[in-house]
């Protein structure tokens, strides 16, 4: 690929001036208020009822000093609880973002505190080192007294300005020189600038044209697109697309066997099929988060739509946002089960436990393991509730339950071949961390195994990395005795500790 890239700059190069801004904070802060002041300082601010359902995407262009038109694509997420775990396949990294406090919610100290760190340690794990200003919206002309952007910055370098202004008064001037200052901050961007072929930016131009006209091509179309500015080879096409999807252009999963046909070249029109499902009452309250083809003829009945239900149905499986129930056409999407908790019982053995604590928990983990392990859910894959799950597989049964409060995904498995089971899921659990990267801060826990924990149903719990450590280190750290000796635990995927004493 970076032969081939070198290859077409020979032929001429140009740069494409386009990025992304994503708005993110609570709902009701005022996104949606600074995106349309952003497009006119003296526009009406939205009513509580034109509130953000999902994401709203405009195009803001502005002048660059020499003249040419940078393409800033703003993203307005709405902040409500039910979203969040939907929008994180949307955050992306080489973007600008925006996060947006109203002042007369919560108090001066550990409320806001809490508020700040979630959605500053959510950019940072899905923005990695994208800038974010801060804004505060000062309703009623309220200020954050005590808030020291400093101690954030500490924290989180990415942060980078605090601004503060009442969105719905009359600072025009303020809302002007934001404006500005986001304009100057997306030009730092670290890909604005970068030297393309110059029949990149052509093929840029016509999928616009493109865009404007239709909410998807086919790849047929866009290989044609190509073709007319001399980019024949098919590596070379499929390099740009790859660009163009990374860069928020559009959506081409080409791996994907059934998706790789379409270009899609409007992302609203993509994020707003997928919360046409999420935002639907029947298939959240009344089919308790169970949907099937039916629903999708239902909500989906227009134009594109109708004629795109499978593609559109294969992207929320892309996104992990929903499972299909074995042997059925039923499809789950588990940020809308109910709370309630089945019932089950694990028997009275003592269970293999494993536990993994996160230093941040992002929306919508468990979410995507349940999608991950579905076909072994229990009492014929009903056995799956809001905040869990009961999996069975080879006379083994384990639980996997979340709690947001400790940060904490903990696992219960027993039976003959409970120790296989265990491994299933601790094998599906590293390779969903390892999509969200090296940001990930997560220890695994696994139970001491002397005496008296091994017959205990709450054993204590050490990290896993620290059980690597040479018995003649001596360490003690997180309670771990200064002398032990290591031994396979019968069950647990890893090791066991010996706390000292005899077998």
């Amino acid at each position: 690929a970076i032969l081939r890239y070198f290859e077409q700059l020979e032929e001429g190069t140009d740069q494409i001036y386009e990025a992304k801004m994503l708005l993110i904070g609570e709902g009701g802060a005022g996104k949606t208020s600074l995106c349309r002041k952003l497009f006119d300082p003296k526009a009406e601010l939205p009513k509580e009822k034109d509130s953000t359902q999902g994401i709203d995407i405009q195009p803001l262009y502005f002048d660059m000093p020499d003249g040419k038109q940078f393409r800033l694509n703003v993203w307005d997420f709405a902040g409500q609880g039910k979203y969040q775990s939907a929008h994180s396949f949307f955050y992306t990294h080489r973007s600008l973002y925006v996060l947006v406090d109203d002042t007369r919610t919560l108090d001066e100290n550990e409320a806001y505190r809490t508020f700040y760190h979630f959605w500053l340690q959510t950019a940072e794990l899905f923005g990695g080192d994208s800038p974010l200003l801060v804004l505060h919206n000062q309703k009623a002309d309220r200020t954050r007294t005590g808030f020291n952007l400093g101690s954030f910055q500490a924290i989180f370098p990415f942060v980078k300005e605090l601004f503060q202004i009442n969105l719905g008064g009359d600072d025009t001037a303020g809302i002007l020189d934001l404006k500005k200052q986001i304009e100057r901050w997306a030009q730092k961007l670290p890909h604005i600038g970068d030297v393309v072929p110059k029949t990149w930016v052509k093929v840029r131009e016509d999928i616009e044209k493109e865009r404007q006209q239709r909410p998807y091509i086919s790849d047929e179309r866009y290989r044609e697109i190509c073709a007319a500015h001399n980019i024949t080879d098919e590596a070379k096409q499929s390099d740009l697309s790859r660009y163009f999807h990374d860069l928020g252009v559009f959506l081409h999963f080409q791996e994907n066997p059934l998706l790789r046909r379409d270009v899609f070249l409007q992302n609203e029109w993509v994020t707003n099929a997928v919360y046409k499902i999420l935002d639907d009452p029947e298939i959240a309250v009344k089919k308790r988060g169970r949907f099937d083809r039916s629903d999708l003829a239902r909500l989906w009945n227009e134009g594109y739509y109708a004629k795109r239900r499978d593609e559109l149905l294969a992207l929320m499986l892309q996104f992990e946002l929903c499972y299909q129930v074995q042997d059925t056409e039923i499809y789950v999407a588990p940020q809308l089960l109910p709370g309630d908790i089945p019932k089950y019982d694990l028997g009275a053995g003592i269970p293999l436990q494993l536990k993994y604590e996160y230093g941040f928990m992002p929306k919508g983990l468990l979410y995507r393991l349940i999608v991950r392990l579905h076909r072994h859910i229990a009492q014929g894959q009903s056995a799956v509730w809001n905040g869990g799950v009961v999996l069975e597989r080879a006379g083994a049964q384990a639980d996997i339950l979340e709690s947001l409060d400790r940060r904490q995904i903990s696992v219960r498995a027993t039976g003959a071949r409970a120790k296989e089971l265990v491994t299933i899921i601790a094998e599906e659990v590293e390779r969903l961390h390892d999509t969200y990267g090296e940001r990930l801060k997560v220890e695994t826990k696994i139970p001491c195994n002397c005496r008296i924990c091994k017959d205990s149903q709450t054993p204590h719990f050490y990290d896993k990395k620290r059980l690597g450590q040479s018995p003649d280190e001596g360490q003690s750290d997180g309670g771990m005795p200064d002398k032990f000796r290591r031994r396979k635990c019968a069950g647990v995927v890893g090791w066991g500790v010996y706390a000292g004493g005899r077998d």
